[in-house]
């Protein structure tokens, strides 16, 4: 008769502790880079809302133009764009600001960094 550890499943596989963490962070970005999507839709309908009282203010007549609305949802769907590029720079410099920084804490001290040398 073999002789089993406690820590030994039936199958003799040992048995395996899982830490959980309870602590509450922030939940990930559902669209990734570039902002999610209600972020986008929010600039695109803001946008839009500021383009038609803008023509609504200045050029009352070009809304009743049969070229407007298709100008508007493009210009509103230029600008989304525009938001998304500059968000998602902003957010791959901050990740490359991080790497840069994680580097330095764990690189090793250089000793011929201050110019001197012994040779």
């Amino acid at each position: 008769m073999s002789h089993r550890s406690h820590w030994e499943g039936p199958l003799g596989d040992k048995k395996k502790v899982v830490y959980v963490d309870f602590r509450k962070r922030r939940k990930p970005g559902v669209g990734g880079f570039g902002g999610s999507p209600r972020q986008l839709s929010v600039v695109f309908l803001a946008t839009l809302t500021g383009e038609l009282a803008l023509a609504a203010v200045l050029y009352p007549r070009w809304i009743a133009s049969g070229f407007f609305a298709p100008t508007v949802i493009a210009v509103a769907v230029a600008a989304t764009l525009g938001v998304r590029r500059l968000i998602t720079r902003q957010q791959i410099a901050y990740l490359h600001n991080q790497h840069v920084a994680a580097q330095d804490r764990t690189s090793k001290p250089d000793h011929d960094r201050d110019g001197r040398t012994l040779h």
